[in-house]
């Protein structure tokens, strides 16, 4: 039950109007009369019919200040129970907001609405609105106002739908008559033989009907079988081809590591027995350079001026270096850019060049 009504700068009032169960207005004009009856409508309904529905209209229309507040009290006992407030404000920009309170508690709508609903959900009628409606839209209305034990418009909806089958009934019914009527105005001879005969006949042509239609499920299960197998035999196909080419590539790049494995190891043995050869029996040549200016390198002393060197002994090394580069030569020709067969004979070569004339 609404047991107080309030209005905060409406209509240029403000009041807080407890309420009972039957109410009735007296006084003279402009005494608030309306602007009760209007807050409490604005309260619930959050608008006044034949008035403005948008916030900023709406506080032009019936408010006198940047704020106006309408609000409703709803409980068991006169002077008892929740308040319900709706506000608008006009911020600094000039637009109108709305907002709401249960119990002094600032909500959202969808909150406020809900706490409406649960509080009794008060309604407010037009009766000059009501007026105008459609006989359905009147009963609507009551109904919404008074509603039934049951779900009305559920009943409705099945009321409708069994209405909706009927008609389907019928019309197929019309349809199946006429369609009877054009058999017996065509007169169709009739098949030979007995009504036995002739149920005999249907019986068997239905189980005809009936092995084809197995005999094609059956067909299409098989056929559907022998492609997913055909399928999986291709993908395993594909799949050891795979296999295969990738192991026999594999296979061809081990084969290429033990190759070069092999390579590297014999350049190394041959370049070690060079080198062991050549540090265990050095040539007669390099004996005779090694025993004129000592052993490579030359030590600080021997740096020092030294007699000229006699003409046989340059000779010789001038031989001596032709053929190491002819050596080097060929190991380059060969790609051997790192062995040590050229490293050893770059350090031979070097000997004989360096020496002072």
């Amino acid at each position: 039950m609404i047991t107080k009504c309030i209005g905060k700068d409406f209509k240029g009032l403000t009041f807080e109007q407890p309420l009972s169960r039957l109410n009735l207005f007296i006084g003279p004009n402009g005494s608030g009369k309306s602007a009760r009856t209007q807050a409490l409508i604005l309260a619930v309904m959050g608008y006044i019919p034949g008035g403005a529905k948008k916030n900023a209209e709406i506080l032009d229309s019936y408010g006198t200040a940047d704020t106006m507040v309408v609000g409703l009290t709803l409980g068991d006992r006169p002077g008892q129970g929740t308040l319900y407030e709706r506000g608008f404000v006009r911020s600094g920009t000039g637009a109108v907001s709305q907002g709401y309170k249960v119990a002094g508690t600032p909500a959202k709508e969808i909150a406020f609405a809900k706490a409406l609903a649960l509080h009794g959900d008060p309604k407010i009628v037009d009766i000059s609105a009501f007026m105008e409606l459609s006989d359905q839209k009147k009963i609507d209305a009551v109904f919404s106002l008074y509603p039934p034990a049951g779900d009305v418009n559920k009943i409705q909806a099945e009321i409708d739908s069994a209405r909706e089958k009927i008609n389907a009934l019928t019309a197929r019914s019309r349809t199946s008559e006429a369609a009877a009527a054009r058999l017996v105005a065509a007169k169709p001879p009739l098949p030979a033989g007995t009504l036995a005969d002739v149920t005999g006949k249907i019986a068997e042509s239905a189980e005809s009907l009936r092995s084809a239609r197995k005999a094609l499920v059956d067909e299409q299960v098989a056929e559907g079988a022998r492609q997913a197998q055909e399928k999986a035999e291709k993908k395993a196909a594909e799949d050891a081809e795979k296999l295969e080419a990738k192991q026999e590539a594999q296979k061809v790049k081990d084969e290429a590591d033990r190759k070069e494995r092999e390579r590297v190891a014999a350049e190394k043995r041959d370049a070690e027995t060079i080198f062991d050869s050549l540090a265990e029996k050095p040539g007669p040549m390099e004996a005779m350079v090694d025993k004129k200016f000592g052993k490579y390198p030359l030590p600080i002393e021997n740096l020092l001026p030294v007699p000229p060197v006699p003409q046989d002994l340059l000779v010789a090394k001038t031989a001596c270096s032709g053929s190491i580069e002819l050596i080097l030569l060929a190991l380059k020709t060969a790609g051997c850019e790192a062995c040590a067969a050229k490293l050893v004979a770059t350090r031979e070569l070097r000997k004989y060049q360096e020496v002072k004339t």
